[in-house]
């Protein structure tokens, strides 16, 4: 378990193993949502994500819309990945911060700050 499951956001990430996802849906009601495939998840929003199938397809233009977050962490699998110096170097006009993480220390970081009310999403990426 990531974290207890006395987070009041929407959703938050309840566990992460052998690349499957638990995500909690708190609000409307109550529901365990289980993911094995790439999906965008914010204290608002939990959706699939394929426009690249995997961290190494990831362009900018597939983030830069990204809307009413402060920061956006990306879970690059299983391991810490970083982008190409082209992708870094458009990061910095994206309105909002880009931290890149393995998937285990991107849904704890998440957590942690979507129980602290922070406008953060998460992109993760499942190997």
């Amino acid at each position: 378990m990531l974290q207890a499951d006395s987070i009041s956001s929407k959703f938050y990430i309840k566990s992460y193993d052998n690349n499957c996802f638990h995500i909690v849906q708190n609000k409307p009601k109550t529901e365990e949502i289980i993911k094995k495939n790439n999906f965008y998840l914010s204290n608002e929003i939990f959706q699939d994500f394929d426009s690249a199938r995997s961290f190494k397809e990831l362009q900018i233009k597939m983030i830069e819309n990204f809307t009413n977050i402060d920061m956006l962490i990306i879970g690059t699998g299983e391991n810490q990945f970083f982008p190409n110096k082209e992708f870094y170097s458009k990061i910095k006009n994206l309105n909002f911060s880009v931290d890149f993480m393995n998937n285990p220390a991107a849904s704890r970081t998440f957590n942690v700050l979507v129980n602290d009310e922070r406008k953060v999403a998460v992109l993760m990426f499942v190997d």
